[in-house]
């Protein structure tokens, strides 16, 4: 874990205040406003964690740097800090968890643990899906967002909604703290089902590539005498001179 001694080790996340915020979106009435898609709170929260300096208690001195670097009133922006903290799904260290999941689930999906087949094959993915977030989470609840996952598998958000339900009713899943759209998303562990991912095949040498050297083709391999007008090759083959 990095330590805050008042000094920082990489200079450069620091050579200028941190904005967060945003892309610009349509009003309701037709005109652009900024408008952030997080806090600047929860965003500034997800930055540390990504940097492991600690809990949250353990940031307060960059927590106050950071406001007088970008003219914030301490008290209210620590307030939120606090709140927020614990609702941090995946630290922002430069890295998508959520598409490394994806292709975790693509390429090693689980064993299905229920008795007999899947409902259908989204209902397994997502399960894997499960499984592998949990992991990043190590063993704390996750997220499965409803448009997260509409855009992952191409398929409507109240599909999604009644796959994570039927998970859910299997033991696949357990949901531990209910969202309330749009504000949050809920919240899942893994449930009482047994997940683990199917063994990779393992590779066979049945098939070994076979060496093209004159030495390793044995018997294959017939010298030809010479003849007038041709050449003793070592492919079987008389080929003109």
């Amino acid at each position: 874990m990095n330590t805050f001694d008042g000094t920082f080790s990489d200079e450069s996340d620091w050579s200028e205040p941190i904005q967060f915020g945003g892309p610009e979106q349509e009003s309701n009435e037709g005109s652009t406003i900024k408008k952030p898609r997080v806090t600047p709170e929860f965003a500034f929260a997800r930055w540390l964690q990504g940097r492991d300096y600690g809990k949250a208690d353990e940031c307060e001195p960059l927590v106050r740097l950071h406001c007088e670097m970008n003219d914030l009133p301490f008290d209210e922006f620590w307030i939120e800090f606090e709140h927020c903290w614990e609702d941090v799904q995946f630290p922002d260290n430069g890295r998508d968890n959520f598409a490394e999941a994806v292709e975790k689930m693509d390429r090693q999906p689980i064993e299905w643990p229920c008795a007999g087949k899947p409902p259908t094959r989204f209902h397994h993915r997502i399960a894997s899906l499960a499984f592998y977030l949990n992991q990043y989470t190590n063993g704390n609840p996750f997220l499965l967002p409803r448009k997260k996952l509409s855009e992952t598998f191409k398929i409507s958000k109240p599909r999604i909604s009644r796959i994570r339900a039927r998970l859910e009713r299997l033991g696949i899943i357990v949901c531990v703290q209910q969202g309330t759209p749009p504000c949050s998303a809920s919240k899942y562990i893994l449930g009482s089902q047994l997940l683990k991912p199917i063994p990779l095949p393992k590779r066979t040498e049945e098939n070994p590539r076979v060496s093209k050297k004159p030495e390793d083709l044995g018997s294959r391999v017939s010298l030809k005498q010479p003849v007038q007008g041709r050449l003793p090759i070592q492919t079987g083959f008389d080929v003109p001179f």
